[in-house]
């Protein structure tokens, strides 16, 4: 129901169904906790279909009840719940968003998108946090016709002569050691 009111709002802004002309954002969405060591809780279960919904449909958020992200009496992140929602993510896209997920128990991502291949110097930007990639200790498979480097704060992508605006392109990250915490 969130997702279709979504779209119907967005309808004056291009909708699903029509090139976009402005962005679109979920916002305030929350109470509930979610906990990476209880995955069938219902906090859980709630804030892991709104962040994959998200995903699936490329939409833009906001979570507003960051209260119980932190210990009370250190303020420090709690990291079984903060895991949810500080993601890896698409930060900008040269080309046309496809398909974008996060795998929050394996810190798997996966993005595919049509390249823009006007300037072959201008990135895709993805953001990977260190909460799942500590020490940068990833690993990343992209599509042949593209070319990536290491960033301070994740990986940029490129298109390469080999690319087509025409052609899905796509990028996956996966931890160096699947084992998680």
């Amino acid at each position: 129901m969130v997702f279709e009111s979504v779209d119907m709002w967005s309808g004056d802004l291009g909708g699903q169904s029509s090139p976009r002309t402005s962005a679109r954002m979920l916002t305030e969405f929350g109470i509930c906790v979610p906990d990476i060591n209880n995955p069938g809780s219902t906090n859980t279960v709630e804030c892991e279909f709104m962040t994959n919904e998200s995903d699936r449909m490329l939409e833009s958020w906001t979570f507003w009840n960051y209260h119980d992200m932190f210990d009370k009496s250190t303020w420090e992140f709690k990291p079984n719940v903060a895991k949810f929602f500080v993601r890896a993510y698409p930060s900008a896209t040269y080309g046309t968003p496809h398909t974008l997920s996060f795998d929050v128990y394996h810190a798997v991502f996966d993005y595919s998108f049509y390249p823009s291949t006007d300037d072959l110097s201008i990135p895709t930007e993805i953001f990977l946090p260190e909460m799942h990639y500590p020490g940068a200790s990833f690993h990343v498979e992209v599509s042949s016709d593209l070319r990536w480097e290491q960033t301070d704060t994740g990986i940029n992508v490129y298109a390469t002569a080999s690319s087509s605006s025409a052609a899905l392109s796509t990028v996956r990250v996966v931890p160096l050691s699947r084992s998680r915490p």
